[in-house]
């Protein structure tokens, strides 16, 4: 399983609170592989292919330590979970059985 998760960068996440964080945290605690991205990582190629620049996360304690970012089409990843904060944000591409969580 890949979750990618649309945050705000993660060293202006308060760890110890942020819901985010937490689903993250439960996330490897279960062994899923997830990712983070920021809205302004992810474009639309010239064959309107959706694709984001996300590092996948490798642990998270009083830090988040990632891998080096690296490029994925959007179908890569069987969840997307997109902060509250980045609503407004509208990705026009069916997902099919996708889904999409605001945490």
């Amino acid at each position: 399983m890949n979750y990618l998760f649309i945050i705000d960068p993660p060293e202006k996440l308060a760890l110890y609170k942020d819901t985010s964080a937490l689903l993250m945290k439960e996330c490897l605690r279960q062994k899923i592989n997830i990712f983070y991205t920021t809205c302004d990582a992810i474009s639309i190629d010239s064959t309107q292919n959706i694709e984001v620049e996300c590092s996948q996360i490798l642990t998270i304690n009083e830090t988040i330590t990632a891998s080096k970012k690296s490029k994925n089409n959007i179908n890569y990843f069987n969840k997307i979970f997109i902060i509250a904060g980045y609503k407004g944000l509208l990705i026009k591409k069916e997902f099919d059985h996708k889904i999409i969580n605001l945490t």
